[in-house]
C-alpha cells in the first residue's frame, strides 16, 4: 500500500515538470529541414533571456525508486531546456557561408564571350534586384560559382574609347587586294620583235598600240610580213580608227553614220579576200544585179542558137583613180570543154575587159554577155567554163556550168 502512494507521487512530479517545460517554449518554433538552404535576412538581436524559473532539484542521491525517477525526468528536462536554446541561436544568427559569398564568387573573363565586355565586381551592386518579366517585382539576385552576363549587354562605365577598341578587336580583318605589275604590253611587244612574220602577233602590237592611243597602223613594224597579210591588218587599224574619231567628235550622230567606218573596213576586207563567182548561169535576158530570166541549158544539133550568159562577182577590188572615181577591171573569158576534157569552143580567145567607174564604191557587180552557139558541134555534153581575172588585185576565179547538145 505504501509502494503505490510512492509511484503515484512520482508520477504527479513528472507531469508538472513536463507542464513547466512547455510554459518555457515559445509559441511557434521553426522547423528547419537539413536540406533546406538558409535565406539570408538581417541580423535580429538576440531574444531575452528569461529567468530560469525555480524547481525543485534533486542533489541527494536516491534512496529508492521514486528518487531516482524524479532525478531522470529532471536531467531530461534540463537538455531539452538547452538543445531548445542552442536552436534558437542558431536560426537567429548569420550563416557563416553566406557572408564569404561575394569572396567565392568566380568573375567571367572577357575573353569567355567575344565581342561583349563583363561587368567588374566592384562596379556591379552585390545585391542588385532582379525584375521579374511578368510581375514587374523584384527579388535578390542569387549568388552563385559564375556570373551570367548577357551577350549584347555592356556596362554604363565602359568608356568610348574601350567601345571602340573593342569593336575593332572582333572586326575581321580586312583582305588587302595586292595590285601585282602587269607585263602583258611588254611581252606582246617582245613577241612581236621576235616573230616578225607571225601575224598574230603583229596584230595583239597593233591593238595595244591602238589601245594606248597610239598612230595605227604602224607600218615599221607590218613590214616583215606579206603583202596580202600587211593589207588585211591595215584595213582592219584604220577602220577601228575612224570609228573612233567618229564617235569622239559625235557621239550622238545617227547609227548609219556611225558603223559607215565599220563598213568602209568590210569592203577593204572583202577587196582582200579571193575573187568568187557565186552565180553562174545560161539567160535569155538580164537587166540588172540579180534580174534575170534563166533558160535551159539543152540544145539541139545542126543549127545555131542564141543564148546569154550571166555571173556574179564577189570579192572584187576597187580603187579611187585620179579623178576620184572607184574604178573596177575584170576580164572574163569563156571556153567551151567537152565532157572528156577537149577544148571544143572558144568565141573570144583574147576575152572582154570590163572596166567599171563609179563615184560611190560598189558592192556588188556582174557580168551579162549575149553568146550564140554554132549548130557545128556534135551531138554529146559538154562544160562552158568561165574565168575571170581581177587585173588590180590580180586574182583569178572560174565557174562551170554543163551543156548538152541533142538530135532534134
Amino acid at each position: 500500500m505504501k509502494t503505490r502512494h510512492i509511484v503515484c507521487a512520482g508520477l504527479v512530479l513528472i507531469g508538472s515538470i513536463e507542464v513547466g517545460c512547455r510554459q518555457n517554449q515559445p509559441a511557434q518554433t521553426a522547423k528547419v529541414l537539413p536540406s533546406t538552404r538558409p535565406v539570408a535576412v538581417a541580423a535580429a538581436p538576440a531574444p531575452a533571456t528569461h529567468p530560469a524559473e525555480d524547481r525543485p532539484t534533486i542533489s541527494d542521491p536516491p534512496v529508492n525508486t521514486a528518487d531516482a525517477l524524479a532525478q531522470t525526468a529532471d536531467k531530461y528536462a534540463r537538455n531539452m531546456e538547452a538543445a531548445l536554446n542552442q536552436q534558437k541561436l542558431k536560426a537567429h544568427a548569420q550563416p557563416p557561408a553566406m557572408a564569404d559569398a561575394s569572396d567565392q564568387v568566380q568573375w567571367e573573363k572577357p575573353s569567355a564571350h567575344p565581342g561583349h565586355e563583363a561587368a567588374s565586381p566592384a562596379t556591379r551592386p552585390a545585391d542588385a534586384p532582379q525584375v521579374l518579366p511578368n510581375t514587374g517585382m523584384s527579388q535578390p539576385v542569387k549568388n552563385s560559382g559564375e556570373l551570367q552576363v548577357a551577350p549584347s549587354t555592356v556596362h554604363e562605365s565602359q568608356q568610348p574609347s574601350d567601345r571602340a577598341q573593342t569593336a575593332s578587336a572582333n572586326t575581321p580583318p580586312r583582305e588587302v587586294t595586292r595590285i601585282v605589275p602587269d607585263d602583258t604590253a611588254a611581252r606582246i611587244a617582245q613577241r612581236a620583235r621576235d616573230y616578225p612574220q607571225d601575224v598574230a602577233a603583229q596584230l595583239d602590237s597593233q591593238l595595244m598600240e591602238f589601245a594606248y592611243g597610239k598612230t595605227v597602223p604602224n607600218m615599221d613594224q607590218l613590214n616583215g610580213l606579206p603583202t596580202d597579210d600587211r593589207e588585211m591588218i591595215s584595213a582592219l587599224m584604220d577602220g577601228l580608227t575612224n570609228f573612233r574619231s567618229a564617235l569622239r567628235s559625235d557621239n550622238n550622230m545617227l547609227l548609219s553614220r556611225k558603223v559607215r567606218p565599220l563598213m568602209d573596213m568590210s569592203d577593204r576586207l572583202s577587196s582582200q579576200a579571193e575573187l568568187s563567182i557565186p552565180k553562174f548561169v545560161l539567160c535569155s535576158e538580164a537587166h540588172r544585179f540579180g534580174d534575170y530570166s534563166e533558160m535551159s541549158s539543152r540544145f539541139t544539133g545542126t543549127k545555131d542558137h542564141a543564148t546569154g550568159i550571166y555571173c556574179e562577182v564577189q570579192n572584187f577590188s576597187s580603187q579611187q583613180s585620179s579623178s576620184n572615181m572607184w574604178e573596177s577591171k575584170i576580164r572574163m573569158n569563156l571556153v567551151l570543154y567537152t565532157d572528156q576534157g577537149l577544148e571544143a569552143w572558144t568565141p573570144d580567145s583574147k576575152g572582154w575587159l570590163y572596166p567599171d567607174l563609179s563615184h560611190t564604191r560598189r558592192h556588188d557587180f556582174f557580168i551579162a554577155r549575149a553568146l550564140t552557139l554554132p549548130g557545128s558541134l556534135p551531138i554529146g555534153r559538154y562544160i562552158l567554163k568561165v574565168t575571170l581575172t581581177d587585173l588590180q588585185a590580180n586574182r583569178v576565179a572560174e565557174n562551170s556550168l554543163p551543156l548538152e547538145i541533142v538530135a532534134q
